[in-house]
């Protein structure tokens, strides 16, 4: 039996080292495509993190403008205010004095023509013309007339 121990160690031995290059190849197959596989993951998370990077840059720009406007907005309206509140002032002012001249005027008118009433009622003669009495003529000579 010795013989044949040999003769079937010996195939043995020579198929062990055959299972095993191919299994070794496999092993290192599998690890170069695991680290292949690292390094495309870690260069896609290098790349993420750039672009989120890029975009938080992005986002604080663009908040920062956003003040930037709102601020600019808020001092536009306070002017605006501002210039409409003293505007409706110098109307409400102007308003005012316009009146004041209406009613000064309207007062004297009235003292004239009072002081013309006084002056018929107490007999004395009208020294100015009365405007409105120009169109109340016409009507007396249809009057008279008939």
């Amino acid at each position: 039996m010795g013989p044949s121990k040999t003769a079937i160690a010996g195939p043995l031995n020579h198929q062990t080292r055959k299972i095993e290059a191919p299994i070794e190849d496999r092993f290192l197959k599998q690890a170069t495509e695991h680290q292949d596989m690292r390094d495309k993951t870690e260069r896609e998370l290098a790349s993420m993190k750039e672009s989120v990077q890029q975009l938080e840059k992005t986002i604080h720009q663009h908040g920062n403008q956003l003040q930037i406007n709102a601020d600019q907005c808020r001092n536009e309206f306070a002017a605006i205010r501002t210039e409409t509140q003293n505007q409706m002032g110098n109307m409400a002012n102007m308003f005012q004095e316009s009146l004041k001249q209406a009613l000064s005027g309207h007062d004297q008118q009235m003292s004239t023509q009072f002081a013309e009433i006084k002056e018929l009622l107490a007999g004395k003669a009208v020294t100015s013309p009365l405007p409105k009495r120009a169109k109340n003529q016409p009507k007396e000579q249809d009057d008279s007339s008939l």
